[in-house]
């Protein structure tokens, strides 16, 4: 029996599909390493967990409060899996996620076990798009990135293979690093996020309810927030909501920032909402939605509106075109890996509301060349994205290493 030892902050995380692969093989006992939550041991998995709260360090320099918080995180995983050696659990294999810093003792551990990381980004000034582009090339933010990476650095230093989701991502990292990693997407299961012509969206608050019958215009995202194109879809909405009198407006997301900074006194959303002005009886803001509402969204979605700046692809965007949404989004390295211009989306200036309205319309009035982009879209992920294909390669990663 191979003993997998899976870490990661948030239980199932990126290991949603390879989790359910081992067991089902059935020469793997599988543990989990993970912050609290209510999760209980069973179905094959033994799970450690521990409390953890991010803090502001005094004393810290600014540069090094990532590396402090990845210490902190790292040795509370120590302990969690000191208590699995205790019950007898000492794995041979190891998969962990480098942003946290949970990996980063492991190595001397388990000094036999093999580690496949799973590498998201490596920070530099080429890849900073959380930055102005004014700030980016300071020297201040140049040193600020590479002590951002300092704990990742430490943790693929000891790791026999990375996996990054995308050839962007992949690139971001040193060429030293780049020699011990693959390229292999998180995979969407295309049998969930599948079309429906008979879906139907009941929108919280309001006594109405959307199909595929009605002009619906999508936009999702965790946060509202600048590194998510949100300013630049409010004014594009603007526009939208002017000309085209009948289309409803789903927004779907939360309020709160993760890759943009703090607001202010004001969330990024309360900031838009007093500077562009819509028909507030068609533009209809959720809140964020479990997967099943999020599905029922896209599945009537008439124009999908994908913003996010590249940093990573998100999930919505590619179960959206699992999902046969006719897809606008924009034109950047990381969205071309997945989506061609005119064959599976409409591709547009992230800087130009105006480009992006005129693209929404375009779909809205030729139906055909919506079917036909979402078409080809979901076509796409059937063929490359599915877990069918994604998790096959993650578990001849995992033989190699047994």
């Amino acid at each position: 029996m191979i003993k997998v030892l899976f870490i990661h902050p948030n239980f199932p995380g990126q290991f949603k599909h390879i989790i359910p692969a081992l067991l089902e093989e059935g020469n793997y006992q599988l543990a989990y390493i993970s912050r609290k939550k209510t999760i209980k041991n069973g179905e094959g998995i033994l799970f450690e967990q521990y409390e953890f709260d991010k803090q502001h360090h005094q004393g810290v320099h600014r540069y090094l409060q990532y590396t402090q918080e990845a210490v902190r995180e790292a040795r509370e995983v120590c302990l969690c899996a000191n208590n699995l050696v205790n019950k007898g659990f000492i794995p041979d294999i190891v998969i962990g996620h480098t942003g946290w810093g949970g990996l980063l003792f492991i190595k001397d551990m388990f000094a036999n076990a093999r580690i496949i990381a799973y590498c998201e980004l490596y920070f530099s000034h080429e890849f900073d798009q959380l930055s102005k582009p004014d700030e980016r090339a300071t020297n201040d933010r140049k040193a600020f990135l590479r002590c951002r990476n300092l704990h990742t650095l430490m943790q693929m230093e000891s790791m026999d293979v990375g996996i990054t989701p995308t050839e962007y991502q992949l690139k971001s990292h040193p060429p030293m690093l780049q020699q011990k990693m693959i390229t292999i997407h998180e995979g969407v299961d295309s049998k969930v996020c599948t079309p429906d012509s008979l879906a139907q969206f009941p929108v919280p608050g309001k006594d109405i309810i959307l199909s595929k019958k009605d002009t619906v215009i999508t936009y999702v995202s965790r946060g509202f927030e600048p590194a998510r194109g949100f300013f630049q879809y409010m004014e594009a909405l603007e526009i939208l909501c002017r000309e085209l009198p009948n289309a409803h407006f789903v927004l779907v997301g939360g309020e709160k920032a993760f890759y943009s900074g703090h607001p202010g006194e004001r969330s990024y959303k309360q900031q838009a909402l007093e500077k562009y002005q819509f028909d507030h009886d068609r533009v209809h803001f959720t809140g964020r939605l479990v997967h099943e509402g999020f599905r029922k969204v896209i599945q009537i979605s008439s124009a999908h509106v994908y913003l996010t700046r590249p940093l990573f692809l998100s999930w919505s965007a590619v179960e959206a075109m699992s999902m046969a949404a006719p897809m606008v989004a924009a034109d950047e390295a990381l969205v071309r890996e997945l989506m061609t211009d005119g064959e599976t989306a409409l591709l547009v200036d992230y800087s130009k509301p105006g480009e992006i309205a005129d693209a929404v319309k375009k779909l809205v009035a030729d139906p055909d060349l919506a079917e036909e982009l979402a078409g080809n879209a979901r076509a796409k992920i059937v063929n490359e994205y599915d877990i069918s294909n994604t998790v096959k390669k993650w578990m001849q990663v995992i033989r190699g290493l047994s």
